[in-house]
């Protein structure tokens, strides 16, 4: 109702997130020379440094008379959530956007190409199912050519993300716990821009049932954090429930020595994955590389395709060796 000399705004912000001027842990504005009933808008920019939930505020205003011998604070209680998401790496290929486009379209259809609907016939790419080869069109040819299905334009995809604690390695944004929750968030929009229906599956014990959409599945990687449990049973049992379409799991080598060929987490995940269409493995390596790539091999005997993900690699690197079914060297 009167006019005020001098206001300074604070907004209070968490150390995840920052302003373009930190100051460190406040938005801070001075107003000078408001007159009466005046609005005044004032706006400052947040920057997630780390995913995850976060509270914005109260905001704190301070009032002092023009001569500073009097100031009056008033703090308000409500506060605002800010979710930050997972860092998101693109996983298109290089060119122009129709090539792209046209690469990538490709690439999914060789990949997953036991969908219901014929598409067309087209040499053999190696890699390919040796059952939809075409051997009257091989004669003809001279060349080994194959029968190229499409998935249903509403194709299904479940994403699944090794969360426990136990299999990864490395602490902050470079450990493979961080780098597997973006690699999950990559693909979920990579696929989401392919129109696919999507799930999300992770090894915590609360059950979701997908009806918050890419959106809430983003949100959830932005809250996980490490599952403190040694055993994927449960994770596995709803991959099996979910089974239909295509399966992407990001995963590591279980921590145990046991043989991997042998061990029950390997097993039950390969149990998980005959339910689909097509099976997609993402391996992130943290200075194991060796058991990595074993790990690779026998998910490619049992008809998966697979990829090792080095710790300073682009993921789009893997994910297109993983599109085209190229094998991890022996």
């Amino acid at each position: 109702r009167l006019p005020a000399s001098l206001l300074m705004v604070e907004d209070r912000h968490p150390s995840g997130i920052a302003t373009v001027d930190d100051e460190g842990g406040a938005a801070r504005f001075v107003i000078r020379s408001l007159r009466p009933r005046q609005v005044v808008k004032v706006r400052w920019l947040a920057m997630g440094q780390r995913r995850g939930r976060y509270a914005i505020g109260p905001v704190r205003i301070r009032l002092r008379d023009p001569f500073g011998l009097a100031e009056r604070t008033r703090r308000y209680r409500s506060t605002d959530d800010v979710v930050v998401f997972p860092a998101i790496e693109s996983l298109e290929t290089g060119g122009g956007r129709g090539a792209r486009q046209g690469a990538e379209t490709s690439a999914l259809r060789r990949a997953f190409h036991r969908g219901d609907e014929f598409y067309t016939m087209r040499g053999y790419v190696v890699g390919d199912d040796l059952r939809h080869v075409h051997w009257p069109s091989t004669a003809h040819r001279g060349t080994l050519m194959v029968r190229q299905h499409e998935l249903p334009w509403n194709a299904r995809a479940v994403i699944y993300v090794d969360t426990r604690s136990a299999v990864h390695r490395g602490s902050g944004p470079k450990g493979s716990f961080e780098r597997s929750v973006s690699a999950a968030a990559s693909v979920l929009l990579h696929l989401r821009d392919h129109n696919y229906d999507l799930e999300l599956v992770t090894c915590d014990e609360t059950e979701h049932d997908g009806s918050g959409g890419v959106e809430g599945a983003l949100v959830r990687l932005a809250e996980v954090t490490p599952a403190m449990g040694h055993a994927s049973v449960t994770a596995m049992a709803r991959l099996g429930r979910a089974g239909n379409g295509l399966l992407v799991a990001i995963v590591r080598p279980p921590a145990d020595a046991v043989e991997l060929s042998e061990h029950p987490e390997v097993r039950a995940l390969l149990r998980a994955g005959r339910g689909y269409r097509a099976c997609v493995a993402l391996l992130l390596e943290r200075h194991d590389d060796d058991r990595c790539a074993a790990l690779a091999r026998l998910l490619q005997v049992a008809g998966w395709r697979a990829a090792v993900v080095a710790p300073d690699e682009p993921l789009v690197d893997a994910w297109q060796r993983a599109m085209v079914g190229v094998r991890v060297p022996a």
